[in-house]
């Protein structure tokens, strides 16, 4: 068993009591096992907090290589879908090899209802990403910063 495996130990114990009418002993069932779960997923690839501008494409990275199960993204403590079906957010994609354990969440063009905080959970793992903040920023913004940039340099 490698450092990274989950072992899992439990102590059973059984109680038989018996009725007082037929005056006979208690006894008791006492036994233990483990159990492994092999290796512990761990993230390779965790969100990162990023700042777009609407109507541009953004990936946020998800990575458990050997994980098996379900990964779901949570966008501001709601899941967004089950697996790679985010069949109710037309903009968003999880991409990259899920055999190899990489669970992408590609939002094609962000819009400003994008911005929140974000998170990659293995279900069966029971772990979750850092959360990360996606900032959108919208196209007024950026022309509004480039103009002050401008009048500050000359």
């Amino acid at each position: 068993m490698g450092t990274r495996d989950r072992v899992f130990y439990a102590l059973v114990s059984i109680f038989h009591l018996p009725s007082p009418a037929k005056k006979q002993e208690s006894q008791h069932l006492c036994f233990s096992f483990s159990f492994s779960l092999g290796p512990a997923s761990s993230f390779t690839q965790q969100p990162q907090d990023q700042v777009v501008i609407a109507g541009q494409p953004v990936t946020l990275l998800c990575a458990i290589p050997e994980y098996n199960g379900i990964v779901l993204w949570i966008k501001d403590g709601l899941a967004l879908g089950v697996g790679r079906d985010l069949s109710s957010y037309p903009r968003y994609l999880v991409v990259g090899d899920h055999l190899s354990g990489e669970h992408h969440l590609k939002i094609l063009r962000a819009d400003l209802q994008d911005d929140a905080v974000y998170e990659c959970q293995a279900i069966q793992a029971a772990i979750r990403s850092r959360p990360a903040r996606l900032t959108v920023l919208g196209k007024s913004t950026v022309l509004v910063g480039k103009w002050c940039r401008f009048f500050a340099s000359v």
